[in-house]
Formats: structure tokens, C-alpha cells, sequence
């Protein structure tokens, strides 16, 4: 039963550590999201804010209508890219819910699989020593029909 015990709970300890690495896999890659969307938000700002610069220093020779067109673009990719790096942050925090919640559930497996080991350790030993105690009652029996039967023998020897 001690046996059937441990190998559950390592079973468990295994399944939570190889799901809590493919969480933390999923919060590395929502990270990686969330800093590409953040480097895409700023690349968009800064060209927003060199063409709006552009657009007002060569207002008399450029047509404003097509900068200012490209700059409501920008602004559109800029948006996007925020919605993006939001999106990309509740991402994260629900996998570090995720990746906490496996930790507890982890050490608590590994708790769960000490006591086994320490349950398992106490019963092979509580087995050994009840086996001491067969092995010596039944030595102690044989001693003492050996000695019955040597007193036997004596009392015949002294009735003789």
C-alpha cells in the first residue's frame, strides 16, 4: 500500500512539474509578445511624431493632406500595437495565476510524497521489528521444549 502511495504521489509530482513548465513556456512567450508589441507601440510613436515634425517644416512644399493621411495611419498602427501590448499583459498575469497555482499544487505534492516516503520508511521498519519478535518468541519456544525435554530426561535419571 506504501508503495501504491509513493507512486502516486511521484506520478503527480512529475504531471505538475511537466505542466508547470509548459505554463511558464506560455508566460515566456506572452513576455515576448507583450515586448514586440511594446517596441512596435514606440517604432509607430516615434515615426508619428518625425512625420508630424516633417509635415510642419515642409508644409509649403509637401502636400499635408498625404502626411497627414499617413500620420492618421500611424496612429491607427499605434493603437493597434497598445490594444496588442494590453492584450498581451492580461495574458501574462493570468499565466503567472496559472504558474502560482502550480507551485502550490506542486509543493504540496511534494509534501504529500515526503510523508509517503516517511510513512513507507516507518512501515518496512514497524515490519522488520514485529519479524525480530516472531523470530525470537518462536526461538524462545524452541528453548523451551528443549528444556522440558531435558528436564524430563534429568527426573528419569534421579527416579532410576
Amino acid at each position: 500500500r506504501d508503495w501504491l502511495r509513493r507512486e502516486k504521489a511521484l506520478t503527480c509530482v512529475t504531471k505538475s512539474t511537466s505542466h508547470g513548465s509548459s505554463v511558464e513556456s506560455q508566460l515566456a512567450e506572452a513576455e515576448r509578445a507583450a515586448e514586440e508589441a511594446t517596441r512596435l507601440a514606440e517604432e509607430s510613436r516615434t515615426t508619428a511624431d518625425n512625420l508630424a515634425k516633417e509635415s510642419k517644416e515642409k508644409k509649403s512644399t509637401v502636400d499635408t493632406a498625404e502626411l497627414e493621411a499617413r500620420v492618421d495611419e500611424l496612429k491607427v498602427e499605434k493603437e493597434k500595437a497598445l490594444l496588442a501590448v494590453e492584450a498581451a499583459k492580461a495574458v501574462q498575469e493570468e499565466a503567472e495565476v496559472e504558474v502560482t497555482g502550480y507551485k502550490n499544487r506542486l509543493a504540496n505534492n511534494q509534501e504529500i510524497l515526503a510523508r509517503a516516503k516517511k510513512d513507507s520508511a516507518e512501515a518496512v521498519t514497524r515490519e522488520a521489528k514485529d519479524k525480530r519478535i516472531r523470530v525470537s518468541a518462536f526461538l524462545a519456544h524452541c528453548k523451551a521444549i528443549e528444556l522440558k525435554g531435558c528436564t524430563e530426561e534429568t527426573e528419569k535419571e534421579t527416579t532410576s
